[in-house]
């Protein structure tokens, strides 16, 4: 109530519906049941992968609603290779937009939860492990349609097409300043 009267945001920013979402999503990061049921999916999307990623193996009789157990891997958080040779950053970099990509159109489920620990590089493999999908989320067809014109209009400079479909997917309310 205090950010709308100060008028800090911007007009068609829903500072209540951000604050539900996070909390939904503070709330799935709590509940290892789910954080399993999306662990297992996705070690089951990237295992096509072998060569680039890996999920580790949930331990079901290790696991409960308030536990998980997984595997363990190898490797080192990604945020720590700012100084490592260009080829290895460029093998993290090339590793991570390949990944979205994936995520968004291939296994259409992500986990969107940006923390660097949950992507451990292992040198030795020349893999990304991934962990915690606490956060994971799927994707409708109608969204990554819409989300794939939105992209499709940035890279043919339509802004319309742009507008329209970050509309359609709730990006946009319409009452945004220009």
């Amino acid at each position: 109530m205090l950010a709308d009267m100060t008028g800090i945001f911007p007009r068609g920013l829903y500072l209540n519906e951000a604050l539900d979402v996070a909390r939904s999503e503070l709330h799935w990061e709590c509940d290892y049941e789910r954080e399993a049921t999306y662990h297992r999916a996705y070690r089951t999307a990237v295992l096509r992968y072998p060569k680039d990623f890996y999920c580790p193996e949930v331990i079901d009789h290790c696991s409960t609603k308030h536990v998980i157990c997984t595997e363990f891997v190898d490797g080192v958080e990604i945020d720590t290779f700012m100084n490592a040779s260009q080829e290895t950053r460029d093998r993290i970099g090339s590793l991570l937009i390949s990944l979205c990509f994936k995520e968004l159109f291939e296994f259409k489920l992500m986990q969107p939860d940006p923390n660097p620990a949950n992507y451990l590089f292992d040198q030795a493999k020349d893999r990304l492990n991934l962990l915690d999908l606490g956060a994971g989320r799927d994707f409708s067809d109608d969204f990554l349609n819409n989300y794939m014109n939105i992209i499709w209009g940035a890279y043919s400079s339509d802004r319309d097409m742009i507008l329209r479909h970050s509309e359609a997917v709730g990006f946009l309310t319409g009452e945004e300043s220009a």
